[in-house]
């Protein structure tokens, strides 16, 4: 059986039980779409992103990481619109603690985590893991690049991402600013771990970008970033492998490989937010490069989104702007 998937927002978080998924729904400018306008536009969602690359979802995931990938989530039902308030509503609603007011907080609170065999976290500049360790510090600068007919066909998604509220990919080739803001969220009973929220919305209108909750995980003897992106009925995990770049770069990619837990995973829940079953995209992936550029003395980074064997591919160039 194949379905659909999800946004190419990937990057990628999210949470549980309550009586209400409006007791968590944000509050945007625009009302919400109820609840089978946003079914529609999750739809909508899938298909643009699989009309671009081919990409379905399908269920041959392992045993193995399938439990792993039940075991990150905190149970998040359904809900109506995501926004950039999200998670500190759900958190309010559901007792679970959540910090937004510490002013230096990064994704990982220590980027030696990541540290493995294959992963030598102290080549990694110094530049780069402040980005990560102190991600509040930073504001974003980005823009994108793409082929025309995956610009086109995105357009038709990011209407259905606005409409969701969360996945609103920057298109355009000129520079837009992002508001940038993390918070710590947890414990949650089930998993008994706290995890980072980064909440990425646009400066010159307040939408939300991209909305997700980061983690590092560990599976066999390596360690991930893992990224929970919630959408209406479902959520997308992108467990993202770390690699070494030459002059102290970083890359975390989704791309799968044998042995590895790396992927972009597609997890449909039902009305209490329990995982209904779990695929995974074997046509597409995401690659994340990070450096320092000497030139700009800034840390940079290119996020690629790509479609195996297609043309078909969407660049999103961020800068990492220290706030004054």
């Amino acid at each position: 059986m194949k379905t659909r998937l999800t946004a190419p927002a990937l990057i990628f978080a999210v949470l549980a039980q309550t009586a209400s998924s409006q007791a968590f729904a944000d509050q945007p400018q625009q009302t919400a779409p109820g609840p089978a306008t946003s079914l529609a536009v999750e739809g909508l969602v899938k298909l643009a992103f699989a009309g671009v690359t081919g990409a379905d979802a399908e269920e041959d995931v392992s045993m193995e990481a399938t439990a792993r990938v039940i075991d990150l989530q905190p149970l998040l039902p359904r809900k109506n619109f995501i926004g950039t308030h999200f998670f500190s509503n759900y958190a309010q609603a559901s007792g679970i603690p959540y910090d937004d007011q510490t002013k230096d907080v990064g994704l990982l609170p220590d980027f030696n985590v990541l540290n493995s065999a294959s992963f030598k976290s102290s080549t990694v500049s110094p530049e780069v893991k402040e980005v990560y360790e102190h991600t509040s510090r930073f504001k974003l600068v980005v823009y994108a690049s793409s082929d025309p007919l995956t610009h086109r066909v995105l357009s038709v998604s990011n209407w259905a991402a606005a409409q969701m509220g969360n996945s609103l990919l920057p298109l355009d080739p000129f520079e837009r600013q992002m508001n940038s803001t993390v918070a710590e969220i947890g414990p949650f009973p089930a998993i008994r771990s706290k995890a980072r929220v980064w909440a990425r919305s646009y400066a010159d209108n307040g939408k939300a970008a991209l909305v997700g909750m980061y983690n590092s995980v560990q599976f066999h003897d390596e360690t991930y970033v893992s990224v929970i992106f919630p959408y209406v009925d479902s959520n997308q995990i992108s467990v993202l492998k770390p690699t070494n770049l030459e002059e102290g770069g970083l890359r975390l990619s989704s791309k799968e490989e044998a042995g590895s837990f790396a992927g972009d995973y597609y997890c449909p829940v039902d009305d209490q937010g329990h995982v209904m079953k779990v695929e995974i995209f074997h046509k597409a992936y995401q690659q994340l490069d990070v450096h320092f550029d000497k030139s700009l003395n800034m840390v940079t980074a290119e996020h690629h989104f790509i479609a195996v064997g297609k043309d078909s591919e969407l660049v999103l160039h961020y800068k990492f702007v220290r706030k004054e």
